[in-house]
């Protein structure tokens, strides 16, 4: 259920070798002991250096993985083949309080600020308090121009309900406002695989609520 939709995307592992009552980690470079047969890809990193991603290509990687104490991948949102090109705009509705029907009736507002623009949209629990919303696209525009449609999107949101939600990414200045992460829609940026399982009692899902992603 997972490859299909992540397949050729750089993984960010979220490792739990001791449960989820014990220290936890964030990996991104593939360690020096995984498998020949596991493909990565080189990403320059901004203050020089570089980082060896794992690729999501086959199950049986994503199965490797998983035996490697991974409870929660992220990935970026192009493939490595298109590094500055992503295939997806993802908005991340991430709430003030614990209030899911709010969360909800946000959901709904992006799918018609979408739908008034010809755009298709999708949803997905998160595994936590909140959803997330996915907009397939073919490759060819870049995260910078991706992310002043996100922008653009998202200030539709707020001229409609400008009690209900906010851009404000300090907690503290939110009130009890919903926040409309587009943060993730730049370079080098991750989120939550569909799918993945989350480090919390009763193991929630970031549960795709789509019949089936739209295959780029």
């Amino acid at each position: 259920y997972q490859l299909p939709i992540i397949k050729n995307h750089l993984l960010t592992m979220q490792r739990y070798p001791d449960g989820i009552t014990g220290e936890a980690f964030y990996q991104k470079n593939a360690s020096d002991y995984f498998p020949s047969w596991i493909k990565t890809f080189s990403v320059e990193k901004s203050e020089g250096g570089m980082v060896d991603y794992v690729v999501a290509t086959h199950e049986q990687t994503i199965v490797y993985l998983v035996n490697q104490a991974t409870l929660t991948l992220h990935y970026w949102l192009s493939k490595y083949t298109k590094l500055h090109y992503p295939d997806r705009i993802i908005f991340d509705l991430d709430p003030s309080v614990n209030n899911f029907s709010r969360i909800k009736a946000a959901a709904l507002l992006i799918k018609k600020i979408c739908e008034d623009l010809g755009l298709p949209s999708y949803a997905m629990t998160t595994g936590s308090r909140g959803i997330h919303i996915y907009i397939p696209l073919k490759p060819g525009h870049t995260f910078e121009e991706v992310d002043i449609v996100a922008s653009f999107i998202a200030h539709k949101m707020i001229e409609a309900r400008p009690k209900e939600f906010t851009l404000e990414v300090r907690k503290n200045k939110r009130g009890t406002k919903i926040f409309i992460d587009t943060l993730r829609n730049r370079y080098n940026a991750t989120a939550v695989v569909p799918y993945s399982v989350r480090a919390y009692e009763k193991a929630p899902v970031a549960m795709p609520l789509w019949l089936s992603l739209i295959h780029i």
